[in-house]
């Protein structure tokens, strides 16, 4: 059971994550731009907006002082160097901005 603000914002993290990962299985199931027949949205309209609720979450993670901006700007460069090191299509290479 969620307790508390900070709980809850972690659990919607969760819940944005997994929403990420159902239109990423679409895309790969029907393509980028694969579009939901009803809504007619298409495949990537809805990973940016599913991305964009991740974003916020993290967001408000941060003003809330949950997740360390810091910490997270080095967890990025560190994907980057690692997943520049096993991807398998990588056009260019790896770009780190600090």
């Amino acid at each position: 059971m969620i307790e508390n603000y900070e709980e809850e914002l972690i659990n919607k993290l969760g819940e944005e994550c997994n929403e990420v990962g159902q239109i990423v299985c679409k895309i790969n199931n029907w393509g980028i731009d694969g579009f939901n027949p009803v809504t007619n949205e298409t495949n990537s309209d809805l990973l940016h907006q599913e991305v964009g609720d991740v974003l916020t979450m993290i967001d408000l993670l941060i003003t809330e002082g949950i997740l360390d901006e810091m910490k997270l700007q080095n967890a990025k460069i560190k994907k980057r160097i690692k997943f520049r090191q096993w991807a398998k299509f990588s056009p260019k290479p790896v770009e780190i901005k600090e």
